[in-house]
Formats: structure tokens, C-alpha cells, sequence
């Protein structure tokens, strides 16, 4: 088992972070989308995730369940790490070469999933899916 590479929150210029079922074709993008750039609330949220990313099981040759929400880590080079949130699980993967950049998962409960989705200010996905 290997975690996933967590940026150091002054590595991170912003963090990009939507609810996977509002993408609208009239906008072209996310209707439930927000960016963090303040390095406060991206400290507190790579700080919850660390304490989270533990027990990752490699999905050599498998995919990753449908998520709820994708979150996007950017530095100065462009996108580090992407995060996906589920129901009940959490998984990510390092956009670099070599081992780093395996698909990883793990089981998270709902409080676990409820504490990322309010420290990104992000809606729950039924919530999202209710606005329509």
C-alpha cells in the first residue's frame, strides 16, 4: 500500500474542485465549482486530506467507481494530484511518472466525506443534482 503524494500546501498555487453531475453545456463548465486560493483554506484542507490518505490500495487494472466530486491540486507546472470523492470512498492519483501516478482508494466514512466537502465549500452531490 502507497499514499498518495500530498503537495505541500506552499507548493499549491490553487485548488480546482466540482461536483461531478453539474457540468452544463450552456456554460461549458460546472455549474457547482470552486477555486481556493488562499493559502489558509489550503493548508486546513491538505491537512484533513493527509490525515485521510492512509490504507490506498493500488487499482492497477481496474477503474475507480463513479465519483461525486473531483478535485484538481495545481502548482507551477499545472495539475499534481487529482482527487476523487465518493459515497463511501476516497481516491486519488499524482500526475507525474512512475509508481506515483497509480490509480489509489480508500474507504473514508461520511463524517470523513462531510469534512472535505465543507472545507471546500462544495454542495453534497444530491444537493447539486436538486438545484436543476
Amino acid at each position: 500500500m502507497r499514499s498518495l503524494t500530498v503537495p505541500k500546501p506552499n507548493e499549491i498555487v490553487r485548488i480546482e474542485a466540482h461536483v461531478e453531475n453539474t457540468y452544463d453545456t450552456k456554460i461549458d463548465g460546472y455549474r457547482e465549482e470552486v477555486v481556493i486560493t488562499d493559502p489558509i483554506k489550503i493548508e486546513k484542507f491538505t491537512n484533513f486530506l493527509s490525515d485521510l490518505n492512509k490504507g490506498m490500495v493500488e487499482l492497477l487494472f481496474s477503474t475507480y467507481p463513479t465519483p461525486t466530486h473531483t478535485i484538481g491540486f495545481k502548482d507551477n507546472n499545472g495539475t499534481n494530484l487529482v482527487v476523487w470523492i465518493g459515497f463511501n470512498w476516497l481516491g486519488g492519483r499524482n500526475n507525474v511518472e512512475g509508481r506515483a501516478s497509480t490509480n489509489r482508494l480508500t474507504k473514508i466514512s461520511v463524517e470523513e466525506r462531510r469534512g472535505l466537502l465543507q472545507l471546500l465549500g462544495l454542495p453534497d452531490y444530491e444537493e447539486a443534482d436538486s438545484k436543476e
